[in-house]
């Protein structure tokens, strides 16, 4: 009978992409890893995960020669190598090729010839807490739901994140994963919500809107869907952790006020203070920052517009801002005394004018359209008028 003896033994097993690859692999993560030592070889086994369609293959090197070759089918790679060679060394690496191009690499040590290999990478602490092995356990037997778990995992695990991509995956597998699994869902929510922030944080200004929108859902499908306890659990999940980032809540107000209304309605135990304060910092940053036009731009338009115009360029001035900024202030005392049905009553209509910049630049436009258009009179684009900043 043949001796078997385990070298090696990864569940999860991480490389690094090489500095100068441009190609669309998100980052290298094998699973299933191991290394058996049976017969006088050694067979090393895993699959990369989320290896996109291609002619790839791997090699298995040691300080510089190469030991075996494998052909990646379906990102699998195997490796068969004398005993021998492996016995002594202290370190082993993988390479991923493309067509002669150099992919990336894992790696391989151990101290002592008779210890078990381990990976040469450190996962940084918030990588670690992932845990993807105890995630893509509750989904062995649903494989397509699996496929996107491993892909999503990859895109974590890349050091060359596409945020967009990765709030777009995330609110799509959280809606297919909560109706076909609702234990899992529940495993894999805190995950969903801490990385749904996480892209709100690193999100540019222009994808911010989109990835807050998918954050605010991750909120919607507990709120209006799960029995207790689950439901008041993930919902102190998700407020828990928006209290700890910088989602922009003003950028869809009436979500985020529909979403806190009802938390408040149908769990009046969860503290929603924290994000109300949140959505309440979010409101002045908007408002501080609205184009709006100055106390004595308005002052010289009392002797040239007539009362209606005045009154519909109002909502875009410096006084208007002054008056919501006041506002914000008093409903922040109301969120201090728990009066949430008196803020939540109007806070959208008060506020609501100073958010939308292109719907104050239009207001601002038509006015001067009905007072400024003599025959033959040429009109600069409205971005050439100038507002205060």
């Amino acid at each position: 009978m043949t001796n078997t003896n385990e070298i090696c033994r990864l569940e999860y097993f991480y490389g690094t992409l090489a500095t100068a690859y441009k190609g669309i692999i998100p980052s290298l993560t094998a699973k299933d890893f191991c290394m058996i030592e049976e017969g006088g070889f050694v067979t090393l086994k895993g699959t990369i995960m989320a290896m996109p369609e291609g002619d790839y293959d791997s090699r298995l090197m040691h300080e510089g020669k190469e030991l075996s070759r494998s052909a990646l089918r379906n990102g699998s790679f195997v490796f068969k190598v004398d005993a021998i060679r492996i016995r002594e060394a202290k370190n082993l690496q993988i390479d991923v090729v493309q067509k002669g191009r150099h992919v990336g690499t894992f790696l391989l040590k151990r101290e002592k010839s008779d210890e078990f290999y381990t990976s040469a990478i450190e996962l940084s602490d918030d990588l670690r807490e992932l845990s993807p092995h105890k995630l893509v356990a509750s989904l062995r037997n649903r494989p397509g739901l699996l496929k996107r778990a491993e892909e999503i995992i990859s895109i974590i695990l890349s050091l060359k994140r596409d945020w967009r991509r990765l709030s777009e995956e995330l609110n799509s597998f959280a809606k297919d994963l909560y109706w076909a699994d609702r234990a899992a869902f529940s495993d894999w929510y805190r995950v969903l919500v801490q990385w749904s922030a996480r892209v709100c944080d690193a999100s540019l200004k222009e994808s911010s809107g989109r990835a807050a929108a998918n954050f605010l859902a991750l909120a919607e499908l507990p709120l209006d869907n799960s029995p207790e306890p689950e439901g008041s659990s993930e919902i102190s999940i998700w407020l828990e952790v928006l209290r700890s980032t910088g989602v922009d809540m003003a950028s869809h107000l009436h979500q985020s006020v529909t979403i806190l209304k009802r938390v408040n309605e149908r769990f009046p135990g969860a503290d929603i203070t924290p994000a109300a304060n949140e959505l309440l910092q979010s409101l002045r940053d908007h408002v501080t920052n609205a184009p709006v036009i100055s106390n004595a731009l308005m002052e010289r338009l009392r002797s040239i517009l007539i009362d209606e115009d005045l009154l519909a360029l109002e909502d875009c001035s410096e006084k208007k801002r002054s008056e919501t900024m006041a506002y914000l202030d008093a409903t922040e005392r109301m969120i201090g005394r728990h009066e949430y049905a008196d803020m939540f009553r109007d806070i959208k209509e008060r506020t609501a004018m100073l958010l939308d910049d292109s719907g104050m630049i239009e207001r601002l436009y038509a006015v001067l359209e009905r007072n400024m258009r003599p025959p033959g009179l040429f009109f600069r684009p409205f971005h050439s008028f100038r507002l205060m900043p």
